[in-house]
């Protein structure tokens, strides 16, 4: 597969190139950014061409992309990019519009191409094991979960402007970190929220927010609250799953899941088992297979509604109703 990188701006760029240029059977024929100095420094790290426009980097010698662009750019490249017959792997959120994302997802399947959102956290061990412990029903019923993500790049300076800055990333901290909370409050309460609130903050006084809280309520009363700060360094996370019968932690002093329970009050450990495939690997695992991965699919499509939701909440200052998109839509 000739796989073409169709911008550089976000921060996760280099870990996607890297994972691309150590697999086999894969060839990454250059890199594009409408910015041309930031495709040359980007290009010249790892050896590639800088392909010269959008439009070559969509040509004959591609078979599909990956986009790392500004958010807010995603609608228009990832249209050309269907509309050339290439699959395509992109940086979260889709879009962050939900009838946008929709509209791509529908245009992918009219022109048989993969459409992959990456959703990293889906890949990492802790993930896997909180779900069994979950569904092992040792916690009793699931009435709370909350999750914490943080880093100080908005304060600390390596953080783009353009991730604060709202015509490139469409956000702040809701949209980027805080959108691995979404994908992983759902898979842990296994549904979709009713409501939305958010709240949120800007602590260096820049025209997105640094820092949120958002609380989803589900249909079975638990609630889920998912803290972002892109304020506080250094980089950590937090899951807590709180149930009638006990709890369980992870935090990033070692990613391992530590359960205690009313029949057994000591701290139990939970060893983790194997990583997942990762984003990069389920992408080219889908293009190999010809077919959708419908579960990214499902996942992309919730992401950038309760995005949405959540901006509508903290601007409007009130509890949002949700609609599940995907129940919606079929």
């Amino acid at each position: 597969m000739r796989v073409a990188i169709v911008g550089v701006w976000h921060v996760h760029a280099a870990e996607y190139v890297e994972e691309l240029l150590e697999t086999d059977g894969v060839t990454v024929v250059g890199v594009y950014d409408d910015d041309r100095t930031r495709a040359e420094r980007f290009a010249a790290g790892y050896g590639l061409p800088v392909l010269p426009t959008l439009a070559s980097a969509l040509g004959p010698d591609t078979d599909a992309v990956a986009i790392t662009t500004e958010t807010a750019a995603h609608p228009r490249v990832i249209r050309a990019a269907l509309e050339a017959g290439k699959h395509v792997f992109t940086e979260k959120v889709l879009t962050a519009d939900p009838t946008s994302s929709a509209e791509l997802q529908q245009l992918a399947a009219v022109m048989g191409r993969v459409l992959f959102v990456s959703l990293q956290r889906l890949a990492e061990p802790w993930l896997h094991t909180m779900l069994e412990v979950v569904s092992s029903g040792r916690l009793g019923r699931i009435t709370a979960t909350r999750l914490r993500y943080q880093h100080g790049g908005a304060v600390r300076g390596w953080l783009p402007d353009g991730f604060l800055r709202p015509d490139e990333a469409g956000g702040g901290s809701i949209i980027d970190l805080g959108a691995h909370g979404y994908y992983l409050s759902l898979l842990l309460h296994d549904g979709y929220p009713e409501t939305v609130t958010a709240v949120a903050s800007a602590v260096t006084n820049r025209a997105v927010e640094d820092q949120s809280t958002v609380t989803l309520t589900y249909h079975d009363g638990s609630m889920s609250v998912l803290e972002t700060s892109l304020v506080n360094g250094p980089y950590s996370r937090w899951w807590g799953v709180y149930g009638t019968d006990g709890f369980a932690v992870i935090d990033s002093r070692d990613d391992i899941v530590q359960i205690c329970t009313e029949h057994d009050p000591t701290w139990q450990l939970v060893p983790n088992g194997p990583a997942h495939p990762s984003a990069v690997r389920r992408f080219l695992d889908a293009v190999a297979a010809g077919e959708t991965d419908e579960e990214n699919a499902a996942a992309a499509l919730r992401l950038s509604a309760l995005v949405a939701d959540s901006y509508r909440s903290a601007a409007e200052g009130w509890t949002v109703p949700t609609k599940d998109p995907v129940q919606s839509r079929a």
